[in-house]
């Protein structure tokens, strides 16, 4: 069984700390064959003390793409070759349970599957070096756009794996809730649809929970209402771009098991599909 080392940050409640390991434990003991020896998981009280810390490490570690995880109340890295699971309790009090447990669920796959130094540390793929270099883009931008892809396709293995071993109903309650749009997103959108850079990142942003949907829309309990809310995701783009983002999200059928492989893939199928139509003015 997985050793977990858990530490607290702020004033924690047993009995809530106690819930949310329980899910986690669980969740290790259905993929016996793959896990972890051992895992660091961080409780942090307050939303503020965790961005805090997230933010320090990131400086310590000189790590360059931009903080997109605020809005997320569990997260997972493996920078010190140990899988680390951080989760903000602040956050999911105000949650259903539901969503807490497919999001403790997910996390806790990422440990699995991805939870050794060689999936942060990756080469910028060919396509994204290219259009850097023919288009004269800022390396900053390239390498968000490259660490919103990769957490893409992380994320849809996860929750292929998480669905194929019988995790069904708080995967889409997990699913369904980061895909709802926030008025926050729909007005980045507006500042963002005149800008080629902008536009480019936006769009790629948005991949991430996209791709945890895609291996639930053929469920044949769920299907329709994850079908909806991936609609509703996309409903405030305009009607041909939304068409390419759905095209390229059926694209992640063909994914293997070889991340690497299928964040090469990916990063060529949206430079093609995406990020070159973008800058050529052509959507």
């Amino acid at each position: 069984m997985v050793r977990l080392n858990v530490l607290s940050f702020g004033r924690v409640e047993k009995d809530f700390l106690e819930r949310i390991l329980e899910v986690v434990r669980e969740c290790y003991s259905r993929f016996k064959d793959s896990q972890p020896t051992l895992v660091d998981f961080y409780v942090f009280e307050k939303t503020a003390i965790m961005e805090g810390f997230m933010v320090e490490e990131k400086e310590k570690l000189e790590v360059l793409t931009s903080s997109f995880e605020e809005s997320f109340f569990a997260t997972h890295d493996a920078w010190y070759g140990i899988p680390r699971i951080m989760v903000c309790v602040e956050k999911m009090e105000r949650l259903p349970w539901l969503l807490v447990v497919g999001g403790l669920r997910h996390e806790v796959v990422h440990t699995i599957l991805h939870g050794s130094p060689e999936y942060y540390l990756m080469v910028l793929p060919k396509p994204l070096r290219e259009i850097r270099e023919v288009y004269n883009l800022p390396a900053k931008t390239v390498n968000d756009i490259f660490y919103l892809l990769s957490i893409a396709v992380k994320d849809y293995e996860v929750v292929r794996l998480l669905y194929g071993g019988g995790y069904v109903e708080d995967q889409v309650a997990y699913c369904k809730h980061y895909l709802k749009p926030s008025l926050e997103e729909k007005i980045a959108w507006e500042i963002a649809k005149t800008n080629p850079l902008a536009k480019s990142l936006f769009l790629t942003s948005i991949l991430k929970s996209l791709c945890c949907a895609k291996p639930l829309l053929n469920d044949k309990n769920h299907g329709l209402e994850v079908k909806k809310a991936v609609d509703e995701n996309l409903s405030y783009l305009p009607e041909k771009l939304a068409s390419k983002v759905f095209e390229v999200l059926r694209e992640t059928e063909k994914f293997g098991f070889d991340t690497q492989k299928n964040i090469e893939f990916f990063s060529q199928t949206v430079t093609e599909k995406i990020l070159k139509p973008i800058l050529n003015s052509q959507i």
